[in-house]
């Protein structure tokens, strides 16, 4: 195996609904005082979904995922809201796009692969 194989990621990253469930949490954060039951459920959905990711995940998008997902206490939410900011930019959603996407998400099927694939 060469040294530029050694350094390329095997896991494959579902982006389409990456960028849903951020989508999710920036529409919620967006309208945290009109969120219905439904909401709640879709956030925790995407909470789930990001998640299962987490351990597929790299650089600034697995900091900001571990820092929405982190069990510690945020009083008052500003590494929350800083890491949903964060991971908007990186998703490309912001308040506008946030519920089309939002709506889109749904719970990810066994993922194939479209090529047979070696390293």
């Amino acid at each position: 195996m060469s040294p530029n194989h050694a350094a390329v990621p095997t896991a494959v990253i579902d982006l389409f609904n990456f960028r849903c469930a951020v989508a999710v949490l920036v529409h919620a954060r967006h309208n945290i005082d009109r969120l219905t039951a439904l909401h709640i459920h879709r956030v925790n959905a995407a909470i789930e979904q990001l998640n299962d990711q987490l351990p597929d995940l790299a650089g600034d998008a697995a900091r900001h995922t571990a820092a929405v997902l982190s069990p510690t206490p945020d009083p008052h939410g500003p590494r929350t809201i800083n890491a949903i900011d964060s991971l908007a930019t990186l998703a490309h959603v912001d308040a506008d796009t946030a519920p089309v996407l939002a709506a889109t998400l749904k719970p990810a099927p066994a993922q194939g692969t479209l090529f047979p694939t070696t390293v």
